[in-house]
């Protein structure tokens, strides 16, 4: 089976590209890897692509993983490590009905009130994603389904599942497939975050006529709800997070309605490494 990796990446994300390559590389001969960013990465089998003007992500998924047509994709963001058998336990999933895999994020240990809340997002991400699988920070599908893309897509993995879910295969979320990230730590990063997803998920739904889980407000609140029954340690985080969560949805639907699309996205300083 022919497979074509992407992982972008931004300064002071050397080390989780390095990381990730070594968790990949060893467990296939027929793997095309390119990486992109701000510097080389010299290993063996990799293709390095040094950006000296930033293009935004979605230029290289259109221009080097959709030319491919047939095999598997990989697409990792260069803020996230993947556990040591992503490639194995992702490949086994993969069969004939099924066009994507998405894994679990998983945060490290919060250390401030931000990071708690960002903490609690991916708790509910992972809740909703049961309910309909949602695309992460790392995501495997097949080549050649993908035909509705530009590089101008603000959020790529949820592009990406809708042009699967057209497709009519199925998208799997594996809980047990998991990738590590580290959380914004100021209230601004965290905030740019949120608006930057929500203004992706709006354009999704114009362009792609595909409803992602995240505007589900009925499943996200249930999901939240759920969570803090099960971890009341979490209640005084509910309403900075409703507040925090709906003002950033407020300011992104602006954003959109002025069709101002943060594709090449304001980088998050405390969320790199």
């Amino acid at each position: 089976m022919r497979i074509k990796v992407l992982i972008p990446f931004l300064k002071d994300e050397k080390e989780n590209v390095i990381h990730n390559l070594k968790n990949l590389i060893p467990f296939s001969q027929n793997m095309k890897v390119y990486v992109v960013g701000p510097e080389k990465i010299k290993m063996k089998r990799v293709i390095s692509i040094v950006e000296k003007k930033r293009k935004g992500k979605s230029y290289w998924i259109k221009k080097i993983l959709l030319k491919e047509k047939e095999g598997i994709l990989i697409l990792i963001s260069g803020d996230v490590k993947v556990e040591k058998n992503f490639l194995q336990r992702s490949l086994s999933l993969m069969k004939k009905d099924v066009g994507m895999i998405c894994c679990r994020i998983t945060p490290e240990n919060p250390k401030n009130f931000v990071e708690k809340l960002g903490f609690l997002i991916w708790k509910v991400h992972n809740e909703v994603s049961k309910l309909q699988p949602k695309g992460g920070e790392a995501i495997v599908f097949r080549a050649g389904i993908v035909d509705r893309f530009h590089e101008k897509v603000v959020t790529d993995e949820a592009y990406i599942e809708a042009n699967i879910a057209r497709s009519g295969l199925k998208i799997i979320y594996e809980e047990k497939l998991l990738a590590k990230n580290k959380l914004a730590s100021h209230i601004s990063e965290f905030f740019s975050q949120r608006v930057r997803y929500h203004v992706g998920h709006l354009q999704t739904l114009k362009e792609m006529k595909y409803k992602v889980v995240s505007l589900k407000y009925f499943l996200l609140l249930k999901a939240l709800v759920n969570i803090l029954k099960k971890n009341p340690h979490f209640l005084p985080l509910f309403f900075p997070l409703v507040f925090f969560e709906t003002l950033a949805r407020l300011y992104g639907r602006i954003l959109f309605s002025l069709n101002i699309l943060p594709y090449k996205w304001k980088i998050a300083r405390s969320a790199r490494g």
